[in-house]
């Protein structure tokens, strides 16, 4: 499967203001109306031993949970950032794509399940700057992914077929 993302149409490197896409894929889902403050998201904040701005990793896993007590962990499969180091910093770990162009796509061979799909800006000090972009957009998304059988799948379909065919006709003559 291949992700993209993208800025507006017709985005120049002057008029992203700090909203170079990114975005990062995980295996499985949060519950229900999951957020930072819950108890039992704190909790598991509380177990990673240094501060953090919130639950989310985008270059790992994580856990978060609702207001319920439920808690799902999702488990870190990739990313994809537009830009380069000059756009968002020396964070260890992270490789854009080479072009700060509003654009970021990468693909990701994936099995049947649900996933989720944070999306975001790239700038990470633009995050903080109120007239900023990235500052007012980013979303997430959950995307199902349905088992596509191999060909050898209707292959053994077909011969369990025309098997059951010549045991039926096998029948009809005696």
């Amino acid at each position: 499967m291949t992700i993209s993302a993208s800025a507006f149409a017709g985005a120049t490197a002057s008029s992203l203001d700090g909203l170079l896409p990114g975005f990062s894929l995980f295996e499985g889902k949060a519950p229900p109306a999951a957020h930072d403050a819950t108890p039992v998201t704190l909790a598991y904040r509380d177990t990673l031993g240094f501060d953090t701005e919130g639950a989310l990793n985008t270059l790992g896993d994580f856990q978060i949970g609702n207001d319920a007590g439920e808690i799902n962990k999702l488990t870190f499969i990739g990313y994809a950032v537009d830009g380069t180091s000059d756009n968002f910093g020396d964070l260890p770990g992270v490789i854009g794509d080479g072009v700060a162009d509003g654009s970021v796509s990468a693909s990701f061979l994936l099995g049947a399940g649900t996933y989720t799909l944070i999306v975001g800006g790239a700038d990470y000090a633009s995050q903080n700057d109120p007239l900023s972009l990235a500052y007012n957009y980013g979303l997430s998304t959950t995307l199902s992914v349905a088992a596509v059988p191999e060909p050898s799948t209707y292959a053994m379909l077909a011969l369990g077929l025309v098997m059951l065919g010549f045991a039926a006709r096998r029948r009809t003559v005696r």
